[in-house]
């Protein structure tokens, strides 16, 4: 309001020149007095004296139009809209050239949600001074309230042909760009903006607003510090620094910020549904659910709400509960283009495929800018085979990557600003290739770095975790390993390259994939330790893996309870042998039945890898074993949800990247004995496996 009255005070001198009052002198003499006591008393936002004398001029002078006027204008600067409108429409009936009055008449109309008169009052006031640039600027806000955004638009433009330091012109301009998806626009107003204005609360926060949906989080975050240097209580501030947290990963951090905003503004629906949603991130499901309950109680309709409120019903199984979250979402905001995506991921889940490609493409057309869309397209088009497209969407990963692959992200961010490997020929450029996501990936497409020569490689670095150190070091064409507990090799590397990104960047089609098996090899004598080993078994030995790490969000779809593998540990003729790490391992200590285990002795996949050599068959679930089981060319037999992996595809009983592999699929969801039940019987025929 402070910008408010410093426009009308700048037209009040201009609009006096028109006045129709005609009192006497002396009481003229005495009016202009008082009004400049009053305007003095306003100007200093001593709102109660400058009521009191604009008062005593209207006492004395009824018909006084700029006195009128300017208590409506407290009157609007303290909430009392209908007051101010009654106030400034009778300054206006006394005096309709009091263009000043006009312009205010025309936002306490749009105080009160009457556009058209809003809209009428600042034409009339256009009409009589049609280089007012405020009043074009108030014009446009009107317009763009009553969903006219190309009349808006032009309002704003206009403001800025009069004033092309229009501070709110710019500001508002910047917000119709921004909403039509015009972000390099929309930046470029309100860094105008903040050069005219460098205190602008609203300005830095729609700024930072654009740089986080245009995915730069750092400037993004520091426009947020910069409104909060400017206002420490400011909770729109807060909520924006725990948004751009939550997209960085940094969960913790993002739900102390969001939790700061609420306590300053607890009706603030945009924080509640944002801690929902890092909530249910974080796995705290009950109170991300009654947080989004709480930003619709305060935000009825809340498309963005509803969208996170489908996310917890998914998470926790309740896939009707969630669709019907995802279409309220957009039947409140059709161009919701997450809703989209996540109503294509129910869709997935369900195994309705085409389906769900049609709400990925919705939401991209609608955001093509939305990494997850792309990523959550990327899968679907892998899974059906489609990897000309799908490996080219799947290179946007890492903008998607939170708290499963927290790691992954923090290398990306540490190697962001050093060059990236793009596929051409490298020139005896020294490569620095680094593992990311599951190590069963990694054991996948470790298979492309003998292929970096190819390339003309100079001099191949692998980054790694210690469990795939010893392993890394055996493959060909490998000059060096680090181990991810040594930090990143800084200088001694030309380019880099994630390592899921080798099939991309070697244009690899399901029919191209390199399936020369083996291409993982056991040392010689490490292999002979373990035959010695195993030397005494006279039956097939089969190695099991029933469970994955917890650290996969949705590990519990995958895992197996070591009982349910029961019709296999029982058959005879077949000698069980537990290739089981981590947690799981320990419900060998309440199974009645002989599986061997010599896990405790392998420190590594490199051991781990020379056990399976020495085995007839591997079955596992789907875990990194399966993939070390199929590199190093040995039978394996996978056990696959009905939610497939990509690499799996949705069909097949055979894999295009392992040829040693057969698949198991679950025909529904979490139907796991059906599928022992298949194996079993496979297994009891006696088939041989060499």
């Amino acid at each position: 309001m402070k910008r408010l009255f410093e426009r009308v005070v700048g037209m009040l001198a201009r609009s006096q020149e028109s006045t129709t009052l005609a009192p006497t002198t002396a009481n003229a003499t005495v009016a202009a007095g008082e009004m400049q006591v009053a305007i003095d008393h306003h100007q200093a936002g001593r709102l109660d004296d400058a009521e009191r004398v604009y008062r005593q001029v209207i006492a004395a002078e009824p018909r006084h139009s700029d006195a009128l006027h300017l208590l409506g204008v407290v009157a609007l600067q303290r909430g009392n809209r209908t007051q101010a409108v009654e106030l400034i429409a009778k300054a206006v009936a006394i005096d309709p050239a009091n263009v000043a009055a006009l312009g205010n008449l025309g936002m306490a109309y749009h105080a009160l949600n009457r556009a058209d008169e809003a809209e009428s009052a600042l034409r009339n006031a256009l009409a009589l001074k049609p280089d007012w640039d405020a009043a074009h600027s108030n014009l446009g806000v009107v317009l763009q309230a009553k969903g006219d955004l190309d009349g808006a638009e032009a309002s704003f433009q206009a403001a800025l042909q009069f004033n092309p330091n229009h501070a709110d012109a710019l500001n508002n301009l910047g917000g119709i760009f921004k909403d039509s998806g015009q972000l390099e626009q929309a930046e470029a107003c309100y860094r105008k903006a903040l050069a005219v204005n460098p205190r602008s609360v609203e300005t830095c926060i729609n700024l930072g607003s654009v740089y986080q949906r245009r995915n730069i989080l750092d400037q993004a975050e520091a426009c947020y510090r910069q409104a909060l240097q400017l206002r420490p209580d400011h909770a729109g501030a807060c909520n924006g620094i725990g948004s751009v947290m939550q997209q960085q990963g940094k969960l913790a951090d993002a739900e102390e910020w969001l939790r700061k905003a609420l306590a300053i503004s607890p009706e603030m629906a945009e924080a509640a549904s944002n801690l929902g949603d890092v909530l249910q991130a974080l796995g705290h499901l009950d109170e991300a659910e009654e947080w989004c309950h709480t930003a619709l109680a305060i935000r009825p309709g809340y498309a963005e709400a509803l969208n996170n409120l489908g996310t917890v019903c998914k998470r926790r199984g309740r896939l009707d509960e969630a669709e019907a979250d995802y279409r309220r979402a957009l039947s409140f905001d059709p161009g919701h283009a997450a809703a989209y995506s996540n109503l294509g991921t129910v869709a997935c889940e369900r195994g309705q495929l085409n389906e769900a490609e049609t709400c990925f493409r919705k939401a991209l057309a609608l955001n093509p800018q939305s990494a997850v869309s792309k990523y959550n397209l990327a899968i679907l088009l892998l899974l059906g085979g489609n990897y000309r497209e799908g490996l080219a969407l799947y290179e946007s990963r890492f903008e998607t990557f939170t708290r499963a692959f927290s790691a992954s992200r923090g290398s990306y961010e540490q190697l962001k600003q050093h060059p990236r490997w793009t596929g051409e020929a490298l020139s005896g450029k020294r490569i620095l290739v680094w593992t990311e996501q599951g190590l069963g990936d990694s054991l996948m497409v470790m298979r492309y770095l003998p292929m970096l020569r190819e390339r003309a490689a100079g001099h191949v670095i692998v980054y790694c975790e210690p469990a795939l150190e010893r392993l890394m070091q055996s493959m060909p064409g490998v000059d060096r390993v680090v181990a991810e507990t040594d930090g990143l090799p800084f200088g001694m590397f030309d380019v880099h390259c994630p390592i899921m990104s080798l099939p991309f960047l070697f244009d690899t089609l399901p029919d191209s994939i390199p399936d020369r098996i083996p291409y993982l090899f056991v040392p010689d004598l490490l292999r002979a330790q373990w035959q010695e080993r195993l030397s005494g078994m006279a039956k097939t030995r089969v190695g099991l893996v029933w469970a994955g790490s917890t650290t996969l969000r949705d590990d519990a779809r995958r895992s197996i309870a070591l009982r349910q593998f029961a019709p296999l540990l029982q058959l005879d003729g077949v000698q069980p042998i537990s290739l089981q790490k981590g947690g799981a391992a320990a419900q060998l200590e309440d199974w009645p039945g002989d599986v061997a285990n010599w896990m405790d002795a392998c420190g590594d996949f490199l051991d781990t890898a020379a056990l399976v050599q020495n085995l007839d068959l591997v079955i596992s679930v789907d875990t990194a074993v399966a993939h070390l089981a199929g590199a190093l060319g040995k039978p394996v037999w996978l056990l696959n949800r009905f939610e497939s992996e990509w690499r799996w595809g949705s069909v097949r009983d055979d894999s295009p990247w392992y040829p040693t592999m057969r698949i198991f699929r679950q025909t529904e969801r979490n139907g796991w004995d059906s599928v022992i039940a298949r194996v079993a019987a496979e297994l009891g025929k006696g088939v041989r496996f060499t």
